[in-house]
């Protein structure tokens, strides 16, 4: 799926594809994104900087951090992140934009708190909360809406100029996430629980299958599977719900655009 055409394009690797229960090739949620005017990470589980190096990245050239939510498997490596600015990123740092949910900039000025040690420049950095909201990056049409599974959580929409990629974080399937999932060329999506597992705040293989078949999505990427998941033959249980292309994701996995 590498396009070649006009516009822009986009490269992911899947840095964490599984939760905060430790299984080998399944670490904490990260996806690396990069395009002609991003060069992103979507969350910052635990272990995401010391992996980085792996896939040939540089931290100190990440842009952007998008954040979903504030639950640990999605955050943690923050606190790190600010340590690599500090110490080794004074002179070679990019300024960086932190895109995330309501409470974002309450919690980096608490890690502040916790870690005094650690100082971060407040000119090389800005940081923009996010709900329902529509902006633009460069050539790229960034929109978000919020996804039920936290009051704050949200979900991220790039449109690119042929391609479209979605990213859920965590999230509970609603007409309203489906609308917003409508025709993209890549849906990254979060498959805690197998086939009917009764869940409140997470998507099942059901729930995310009829969504990702209803919104007429092209790729259906699946991440954040916890153990009991794994276990099961996921994209065959997909299958009955979804008729589109699947990749059950492990660390490294690259999707393009």
């Amino acid at each position: 799926m590498n396009r070649k055409k006009n516009g822009a394009e986009f490269k992911t690797i899947i840095i964490g594809a599984g939760t905060a229960i430790p299984v080998i090739n399944h670490s904490p949620a990260c996806i690396f994104l990069k395009s002609k005017d991003i060069t992103a990470l979507l969350d910052l589980g635990p272990g995401t900087f010391s992996k980085l190096p792996t896939y040939g990245i540089d931290p100190l050239q990440i842009d952007t951090l998008f954040i979903s939510h504030l639950h640990p498997d999605h955050i943690l490596d923050l606190a790190i992140y600010f340590m690599i600015r500090e110490y080794a990123g004074k002179k070679n740092g990019v300024p960086v934009n932190f895109i995330g949910c309501k409470g974002i900039k309450k919690f980096i000025l608490r890690l502040k708190v916790l870690f005094p040690d650690i100082l971060f420049s407040k000119s090389a950095m800005n940081i923009k909360e996010v709900a329902e909201s529509d902006f633009n990056i460069g050539d790229v049409r960034v929109r978000t809406i919020l996804t039920d599974h936290t009051r704050s959580s949200v979900a991220f929409r790039f449109d690119f100029n042929e391609k479209t990629l979605i990213y859920t974080g965590d999230c509970v399937s609603s007409n309203h996430l489906e609308k917003f999932c409508s025709n993209a060329d890549v849906l990254i999506s979060e498959c805690s629980f197998p086939d009917k597992w009764v869940t409140e705040d997470h998507m099942n293989v059901q729930k995310l299958g009829t969504l990702a078949e209803n919104a007429q999505v092209k790729t259906l990427v699946v991440t954040h599977c916890y153990p009991q998941t794994l276990k099961e033959d996921l994209e065959h249980q997909i299958k009955e719900y979804y008729s589109g292309f699947i990749h059950i994701t492990q660390d490294g996995d690259q999707v393009n655009g």
